[in-house]
This record gives structure tokens, sequence and C-alpha cells, in this order.
């Protein structure tokens, strides 16, 4: 009995622990951020999602003093769940900022998925990633 005791003081303290982290003050003035630009890259979207869905998410970020995004909630939708939870996941895994000193930071950011131009569809001789490549300017 005492063993189960002591397991449920510990989960029931770590609880108190994790609720401090989050109450911690995010106060960190969003627009002294600086973007690690080379990590805020276009999640990839296979090019028949391309063709069938578009639009833009606004996510709203928190930003942890080392760069890193703690927490990505969506604020405004894309109309598309796929595209919005791609966009959330992909920025909360990748994007980063340069490190700073303090509490954490909350910013806004906007993920936009558009159709291609005619000139963008892929032809018969163009592969998905050539495709891809092309969507992002990677090559002409």
């Amino acid at each position: 009995m005492r063993a189960i005791s002591a397991i449920v003081l510990l989960v029931t303290l770590a609880g108190f622990k994790a609720a401090a982290i989050a109450a911690e003050p995010c106060d960190y003035d969003p627009r002294k951020l600086r973007p690690i630009m080379a990590s805020h890259t276009v999640p990839p979207v296979s090019f028949e999602s391309r063709l069938a869905m578009s639009g833009t998410v606004r996510l709203l970020l928190t930003i942890s003093p080392d760069g890193k995004v703690t927490n990505a909630s969506v604020e405004k939708s894309s109309d598309w769940e796929r595209l919005d939870v791609l966009a959330r996941e992909y920025v909360k895994a990748k994007w980063r900022w340069r490190s700073w000193r303090g509490h954490c930071a909350r910013t806004r950011v906007a993920v936009g998925f558009e159709v291609p131009s005619a000139e963008m569809l892929p032809n018969q001789f163009m592969t998905e990633s050539q495709f891809n490549a092309r969507a992002l300017g990677e090559i002409p």
C-alpha cells in the first residue's frame, strides 16, 4: 500500500510541476524574435492535394527561450482540417527562432497553401519531388 501511495504522490507532484511550468509568463517581446529562415519552410503536400485544397492557416505559437515552438494552435482555419493539422504539426516540429534569455514568447504566423498556376501543373515527365521543388521555388 505504501508503494502505491508513493507513486500517486509522485504523479501528483509531477502534475503540479507541469502546471507551474505551463503558467510561466510569456512576456518576451515578439517584435524581438529573430526567425531562423532556413527552418521556415512550407510543409510538403502532394500535388494531388494541392490541386484540390488551398487556403491559409493562421497559428498562435508559444516559443521557448531556446527558440523551439512549444505550443501551436490554430487561430484561423484554412477550412481544410488536413491543412490545419499539417501546418500546426509541421511548424511545431521544424520552425525555429534564435535563442534569447528570459521567458517564452507568443507570436502569430500564417502558413499558405495555394493552388498552383497552370504553368506549375505537373506534366507527364515531372516527378512529384520535382513538382514540390518547383512549388517551393527551388527550380524555375
